[in-house]
């Protein structure tokens, strides 16, 4: 069945900067609806805890105990922006079950409608990238299944092209039919088949390998912090911006030194993400203080 797009973009309550950054392994949630728990997650029709409402779940897990489980008739937004002009990284892991069907689409509020779109097992031509007239571009290609997949979404907004690895392959390189700002992604669960997780989203300026998130760069402690946070490294820590969870940076520092301790004190309680950016390699992290 056709789905109807009609964007009404739910309002989240939370705005990134240009170049804001973030990571989410879902380890901070509990089992049940996705939008209860996080700013970021919105149905597409703007309710909570409905039939369109993805789950938290234990069942898989990429990293950690927990994921997002999508199934028939789930349909979400993951909010990114707006994001304009620039290049930016969208990586994640999907883990599909056998014969699992979806589709997931980028879309820009400014030009009210869908650019690129991964439309997942296909059942005549396997998984496919749609333009925005719903054209297949690129080449058909398969998604391992029964395993979690790694895709990463080097994104030139300035250019409004995108490539696409999956597992550090290359599966696209073309167009991004975005006009330039990308606001949100919509998965959706498109039919009764419908039943794979996602896990370790992440998204940052500039452009990054498939492997540069799963490298233990780093560690933070004590987690939640008091007054001081310690970033223990091997090597060089460049740079720490912290963010609010309006986006806004409250502490930006450049250490470079190894395993610096961050100055939180001032802070209030509540929940930060700390970007920390070890030579051409960055990871964003959820911090409580």
């Amino acid at each position: 069945m056709k789905k109807i797009y009609i964007l009404a973009l739910v309002v989240f309550g939370f705005a990134f900067t240009a170049n804001a950054q973030f990571e989410d392994d879902f380890e901070d949630y509990l089992a049940g609806p996705i939008s209860d728990q996080s700013p970021l997650w919105g149905t597409w029709s703007g309710g909570t805890g409905d039939a369109e409402d993805a789950l938290v779940s234990t069942d898989q897990a990429s990293n950690g105990v927990n994921a997002v489980h999508f199934v028939g008739g789930n349909d979400m937004l993951l909010s990114f922006g707006p994001t304009v002009g620039g290049t930016f990284t969208w990586q994640y892991k999907v883990w599909l079950t056998d014969g699992s069907s979806g589709f997931l689409g980028t879309m820009s509020e400014s030009t009210v409608a869908f650019g690129l779109q991964m439309r997942f097992n296909d059942a005549t031509v396997g998984t496919t990238f749609t333009n925005a007239g719903n054209a297949v571009v690129g080449d058909p290609f398969v998604i391992p299944q029964e395993e979690w997949v790694t895709f990463s979404w080097a994104m030139d907004l300035d250019a409004d092209t995108v490539v696409v690895t999956m597992n550090g392959d290359e599966i696209y390189d073309d167009v991004l039919e975005l006009g330039g700002t990308f606001d949100v992604v919509d998965i959706w669960a498109d039919d009764a088949n419908t039943d794979f997780f996602m896990d370790e989203v992440v998204f940052v300026e500039g452009v990054l390998g498939a492997t540069d998130f799963n490298e233990n760069l780093f560690s933070v402690y004590p987690n939640p912090v008091v007054n001081t946070l310690n970033i223990s490294s091997k090597a060089v820590v460049n740079s720490v911006v912290v963010y609010d969870l309006l986006g806004k940076i409250v502490v930006n520092t450049t250490p470079n030194a190894v395993s610096p301790a961050i100055d939180m004190s001032q802070l209030a309680s509540g929940t930060y993400l700390v970007n920390v950016t070890i030579g051409d390699a960055s990871k964003t992290i959820k911090v409580i203080k």
